[in-house]
């Protein structure tokens, strides 16, 4: 019951959302199109956080440190170091950033704001990857999201 058409097309309305808030991420943007997004219907805002969490479940969770976390609610919610210090228990792993998909820039660099789109470079690779089994998408497809096809090149 997680594959019907009404499900897949909130699938794409959330990917759509998320990438009209970020769309200077490749990861991101690669998500939308894993979704099935062609466009974005809503106006692009360039924020460089989406507030997914998981810089939060890492610092928290695999490293237990909470350096950072969730502070605020609604729309003044953000992730920040308690009281908005630099926290002396951060041990500069990098975890967080390696998690961010924020981090990973869209293939053609970041975009100016008013020139945003949905590239779609990707799209072609993930068709391929579908019909043949075994095919590995180079370009990092997924990449901030850990990608877990470990497929090997054909």
């Amino acid at each position: 019951m997680s594959n019907t058409e009404k499900i897949r097309k909130l699938r794409r309305n959330i990917a759509e959302l998320i990438v009209a808030e970020a769309p200077n991420s490749r990861a991101i943007q690669d998500l939308a199109i894993r979704c099935g997004v062609k466009e974005v219907r809503y106006p692009f805002r360039n924020s460089d956080c989406i507030l997914c969490g998981r810089c939060v479940r890492a610092c928290t969770g695999y490293i237990g440190i909470k350096a950072i976390g969730f502070v605020g609610r609604g729309k003044d919610r953000k992730v920040e170091s308690p009281f908005n210090l630099y926290s002396e228990l951060c041990n500069a792993c990098g975890r967080c950033i390696d998690l961010c998909p924020m981090t990973v820039v869209p293939c053609d660099g970041p975009m100016e704001s008013g020139k945003e789109y949905l590239c779609g470079n990707c799209e072609s690779k993930i068709v391929l990857s579908d019909e043949i089994p075994g095919f590995c998408i180079s370009c990092a497809l997924g990449e901030g999201f850990q990608c877990e096809r470990s497929y090997v090149n054909v």
